[in-house]
């Protein structure tokens, strides 16, 4: 077999690992996580709403993309434990007339 015809079945498989890979990258929105739940993805959006519900078990955050609850598209949960490595999320995505909507669109990677 000559070298070229060893050489192209693995440039080809590189290609489409590299292609794959690309395409597991690609942020989605919040209205096509509901298709990729159980993967890791990063989920892009608006930010219309959050709650720290602090005296709940657990003292979950909410954090809601693209419709406030109880419409939203997506929910985003960070339980009170792992708070320390978000800051106040409620005041980072809260809309204030200075910023506008500029801090409301964000992205996550998370687990859907």
């Amino acid at each position: 077999m000559t070298r070229a015809k060893v050489e192209l079945p693995i440039l080809i498989i590189l290609v489409v690992l590299a292609v794959s890979a690309a395409q597991a990258q690609k942020p989605l929105t919040a209205a096509e996580a509901k298709n990729h739940v159980g993967e890791k993805a990063t989920i892009c959006g608006n930010v219309v709403s959050t709650h720290y519900a602090a005296s709940t078990r657990g003292s979950p955050t909410f954090i809601n993309l693209d419709k406030p609850y109880p419409d939203q598209i997506f929910t985003a949960l960070i339980w009170g434990s792992d708070r320390p490595k978000f800051g106040d999320p409620e005041e980072a995505y809260r809309s204030k007339p200075d910023t506008s909507m500029t801090r409301l669109n964000s992205c996550l990677t998370c687990s859907v």
